[in-house]
Parts: structure tokens; C-alpha cells; sequence
């Protein structure tokens, strides 16, 4: 699990994950964000919970090897389909018109093309607008991915 260092903002509102190598196989990871309450279960900011994005309270996910977005720990929605080596997948967190205004929905890419976008519901909303950080997860099998900030 790998969590960004500075919160999502208006500025900084874009990540993508670079699949490098997935053994053949559909990628293991995952990419989304998780409000700063559920990063630190304990107050230790370091103490990032060991699962995928999505699978818990307080984050959201889409997760490569299915092609789904996980939501705050209730049932998957089919956004895409799985991604493979080469696939770069991105992931912009959308704020309202206003000047700074919160945070209203996230959207996901793959190779450039929107693959969909998942509105914040009123808890996601309320938490969200605290801070929240991007999050890449991988899980069950060796694979390898980077990160990058740059814009699709």
C-alpha cells in the first residue's frame, strides 16, 4: 500500500498508475483515495490500512485485475474491464465550480479514455472535504506499477 504524501486538491487533483508488469496475468492493483480519518485509524498517519482501496470505510477504488469501482466498503460497480501490462490508468478527483469548493466526484481513465465516474455521496462529501490522499494498493500476487502526477 502507498499513499500519497500531500492531500488532493484543486491543484493537485490527478494520479496514474504505469502497469510495468503483471505476469500475464490482469494487474493486482488498485487506485483511488481514502479521507484522512480512515489513513489513521490510530492518529499515526503512517499506520495506512493493509487493504485495497474501496474495501473500507472512507475510501474509494477502482481496482485493475476486475475492472471495478469499490466504494466505501459496499458492493462493486463495473466500470471498465480489466487492465493488463502497458495500461496506464488514471484517476482525477473532481471539485465543484466554486472557488475551493469540495470535493464532488472521481473519475478514472484507462490509456487516456474516460472509463466512468462515480459521484461523492453525502458522507463521502462531508468526509472528503477534511483532506483526503490518493492511494494505490496491490494485493495476492507479485506485479509491478509506478506512479505519476502527469496529466493524460
Amino acid at each position: 500500500v502507498a499513499v500519497a504524501v500531500r492531500p488532493v486538491t484543486p491543484d493537485d487533483n490527478y494520479l496514474e498508475v504505469h502497469v510495468l508488469d503483471s505476469k500475464g496475468l490482469p494487474s493486482n492493483a488498485g487506485i483511488g483515495v481514502i479521507d484522512v480519518q480512515s489513513l489513521s485509524r490510530n492518529g499515526d498517519p503512517r499506520d495506512v490500512p493493509n487493504e485495497m482501496p474501496g474495501w473500507h470505510q472512507g475510501s474509494i477504488g477502482f481496482h485493475l485485475d476486475d475492472g471495478k469501482c469499490f466504494n466505501d466498503g459496499r458492493p462493486a460497480v463495473q466500470l471498465g474491464s480489466s487492465c493488463q501490462e502497458g495500461d496506464v490508468v488514471g484517476c482525477r478527483i473532481n471539485f465543484s465550480g466554486t472557488e475551493r469548493g469540495p470535493p464532488v466526484s472521481a473519475t478514472w481513465s484507462r490509456n487516456g479514455l474516460e472509463i466512468g465516474t462515480v459521484k461523492f455521496d453525502d458522507n463521502h462529501a462531508g468526509r472528503f472535504s477534511q483532506e483526503m490522499f490518493f492511494l494505490i494498493a496491490m494485493c495476492d500476487r507479485p506485479g509491478l506499477v509506478t506512479a505519476s502526477t502527469g496529466e493524460p
